[in-house]
C-alpha cells in the first residue's frame, strides 16, 4: 500500500492499519525528502526510526531529568569495555540505576511526540510494507493507534493555531517585566512556571524544550499562552542575532581560568582567574579550578593551534567561528549557558567561580555536567571542521599536541577526571 499524503492523510492510513491489525513497516517521506519509518506489530506501533535519529536513550533520560549526565558517562564507558554485549537500557536496569518502567515511559512519550509531528506533514508520500515479526527489530514500547489518533487530531487543530504565532523553533522568547505589583498577582500552574523559568531572552524555543524536559507540543502551547497573557514576548530575530554577536565580541578573551597565585595586583577569590607567569619561568603555567577550566583551555588552545597552522588557508569567517558552534551546542546542553564566548574564545570564568564557591553541590552539578560535555563536543567539532580544511593527518597531529599539553594542566577539584583522556576517546584520532 502506498500513496500521496495530499490524497490520503496519515491518520487515515494508520487507522486502516490498526483495524486490520497489520504487521509491517510504514515509511513516511515529507516534502523535503526526509524519511521516517514506523515499526508496527499487530496494529500497534512499537518503534520509529525517528526515535533513534533524533535522540538516543541516554540523552532522553538526561533531558527528562531521570539520569545525571555524569552517571550516563560512567555507564557508557562501562558499555564500551566490560559490558559491550549489552544495550544501555539493560545495563541501567540491571545495576538498579533506573527502573525499566521509567525507560519505557520515556520512550513512549518520545515516540508519541515523533508520531504527532508526522501528523503535521501535508505534502509527501507514504508506503506500507508487510514484513514478518522478526524483521521489525526490538519493540521499544507498544502504542495503540486509536487513542493516538484522537489526541493527534486534537493536537493538529491546536498546532495550526500555534504555528501562526510561533512559526520557527529558532525564535527567541523573552520575559516581559510585569508593571507595578503584577508579579505578585501572576498565577501560573507548575508546568507554566517550569517553562517560564527556562526563558532568558537568549535561548531559542528548541533549547527551552530541551531545558524544560517536557514535550515539544506542550512547551509551544505554554509559551503561546504566556504570550497571550503578556508575560512572554518574542525578540526580533535580527535583534537577537545582533545581541548574540555583540556579546561574542564585546569583552576581551579569557583563554582559561587559572588557579595559580598572581604575581601581584589581584587578590582574594578572583585571584584564581589570574594567569601567573614567573620571572624564572618564561613558559606559561596554567592551572584550573575544575575539569571545566581544563576543557575550556583545551578548546581555546586547539582553535588557536589550528588557526596558526601553516597548512591552513585563512577564511573570512575564522574570526567568528565559535559563536555559531556554541549556539548549536546549547540546544543540546542548555545548562552550559553559563559558559560564554568572548572574542572567538571560550570563557569558563563564571562557572569556575561558582565551583570555587559551592564545589560540586546541588547548585552546580547539573550545569557542571552540561558544561563539561558541551566543551568536549566543541573540541570534537573543531577537530572535524579543521580535518576537512587541513587534512585529517595534520588535524590529528595538532590535536595530539594540544591533548598532551592538556594532560599536564592540573585542576583543584575532581583531580581524578582526566579531560585529555575523555577528549581522546571522543575525537578517535587517526593513527
Amino acid at each position: 500500500m502506498q500513496g500521496n499524503l495530499k490524497q490520503i492523510q496519515l491518520p487515515e492510513v494508520l487507522q486502516f492499519i490498526s483495524m486490520g491489525k497489520s504487521t509491517g513497516l510504514l515509511t513516511v517521506k515529507d516534502g523535503a525528502g526526509l524519511e521516517t519509518t514506523l515499526m508496527i506489530k499487530s496494529g500497534r506501533i512499537i518503534n520509529s526510526s525517528a526515535l533513534e535519529r533524533q535522540r538516543r536513550l541516554g540523552d532522553l533520560l538526561v533531558h527528562r531529568g531521570i539520569l545525571k549526565r555524569s552517571v550516563l558517562a560512567q555507564v557508557l564507558a562501562l558499555q564500551r569495555t566490560v559490558e559491550s554485549d549489552k544495550r544501555l537500557g539493560q545495563i541501567l536496569v540491571e545495576r538498579d540505576i533506573i527502573q525499566e518502567a521509567q525507560i519505557r515511559e520515556v520512550l513512549r512519550l518520545q515516540l508519541e511526540e515523533e508520531i504527532w509531528n508526522l501528523f503535521g506533514i501535508e505534502e509527501g508520500e507514504f508506503r506500507f510494507e508487510q514484513v514478518p515479526d522478526d524483521k521489525l527489530g526490538e519493540a521499544s514500547v507498544q502504542i495503540d493507534i486509536e487513542p493516538l489518533l484522537l489526541e493527534g487530531t486534537r493536537r493538529q487543530d491546536e498546532w495550526r493555531r500555534i504555528v501562526r504565532v510561533l512559526p520557527s523553533d529558532r525564535l527567541v522568547p523573552a520575559v516581559k517585566a510585569p508593571a507595578g505589583d503584577g508579579a505578585s498577582k501572576m498565577k501560573l500552574d507548575p508546568r507554566e512556571w517550569k517553562v517560564l523559568a527556562q526563558i532568558n531572552g537568549k535561548f531559542p524555543i528548541r533549547a527551552v524544550v530541551n531545558r524544560a524536559a517536557m514535550g515539544r507540543f506542550e512547551v509551544y502551547q505554554i509559551i503561546t499562552v504566556l504570550m497571550q497573557r503578556g508575560v512572554v514576548y518574542i525578540l526580533d530575530e535580527k535583534l537577537s542575532q545582533n545581541g548574540a554577536a555583540a556579546e561574542a565580541t564585546s569583552k576581551p578573551a579569557v583563554a582559561a581560568p587559572s588557579a595559580a597565585k598572581p604575581a601581584g595586583g589581584v587578590t582574594g577569590l578572583f585571584s584564581i582567574f589570574s594567569s601567573g607567569k614567573s620571572k624564572e619561568d618564561k613558559n606559561e603555567r596554567v592551572s584550573c579550578v575544575s575539569p571545566i577550566g581544563v576543557a575550556a583551555w583545551m578548546a581555546n588552545k586547539l582553535l588557536d593551534s589550528y588557526l596558526s597552522a601553516r597548512e591552513l588557508k585563512p577564511q573570512p569567517g575564522d574570526g567568528a567561528l565559535l559563536p555559531p558552534m556554541w549556539k548549536d551546542l546549547l540546544i543540546s546542553y542548555p545548562r552550559a549557558d553559563i559558559i560564554s564566548i568572548e572574542n572567538n574564545h571560550v570563557s569558563a570564568e563564571r562557572m569556575e567561580t561558582y565551583i570555587k564557591l559551592f564545589e560540586f553541590g546541588e547548585a552546580t552539578q547539573d550545569s557542571y555536567e552540561d558544561c563539561l560535555e558541551a566543551l568536549l563536543q566543541l573540541t570534537n567539532g573543531l577537530y572535524r571542521v579543521f580535518s576537512q580544511r587541513i587534512g585529517e593527518k595534520n588535524a590529528a597531529r595538532i590535536a595530539r599536541e594540544v591533548l598532551d599539553e592538556a594532560a599536564r594542566v592540573p585542576h583543584q577539584f575532581a583531580p581524578e577526571v582526566k579531560i585529555a583522556d575523555r577528549a581522546q576517546s571522543i575525537l578517535r584520532l587517526q593513527a
